[in-house]
């Protein structure tokens, strides 16, 4: 989608993109950016009289919300709860397990495709990626354990709200 538009109908016209394009779907725009969401990326095109800054964003997926993560491993599959929170393509969340809540780093979404890591212990490292749709995401995860390293599939599906808008704790 290529645009060339006020700031003001930029802004106007961001929630029906983010309503109605797909995820993944790359957004263009000449001259202006969209506010407070932040462009993937930014180039400046010389032209013959100034340089024109040329903004560029991918369609996120709407991954906000609470998801019961299954991963089969070969101990048994191991269970979490995965609640994020969203702006744009920006992620922030905490994985719990057993009673322990961690804090996702390196969390990126772009399009349908989310990655983050966690370190639930001294020990163990997990990176996390994986492919949204609608109310399921599955990917792989690599766990580093010590000095092992295994690689598993996961699979997560999103907790429905109640009519209050809240999730399940």
């Amino acid at each position: 989608m290529a645009l060339y538009l006020l700031p003001r109908l930029n802004i106007q016209i961001r929630p029906v993109l983010l309503r109605d394009l797909r995820p993944g779907t790359r957004v263009v725009s000449h001259d202006y950016d969209m506010a407070e969401w932040k462009p993937d990326q930014t180039v400046s095109v010389k032209g013959p009289s100034r340089t024109h800054p040329v903004y560029y964003w991918v369609i996120p997926a709407k991954v906000e919300g609470v998801w019961r993560v299954k991963m089969p491993t070969p101990n048994g599959d191991r269970q979490y709860l995965l609640r994020l929170r969203q702006q744009f393509q920006e992620v922030h969340g905490t994985l719990r397990a057993e009673g322990q809540e961690v804090t996702l780093a390196n969390a990126t979404l772009t399009g349908d495709r989310l990655r983050f890591t966690l370190a639930t212990d001294a020990q163990e490292k997990m990176s996390f990626e994986g492919q949204v749709t609608d109310e399921v995401m599955r990917g792989s995860v690599e766990v580093h354990d010590g000095g092992h390293s295994s690689r598993h599939d996961w699979a997560a599906q999103r907790e429905a709200a109640n009519a209050n808008g809240d999730v399940p704790r």
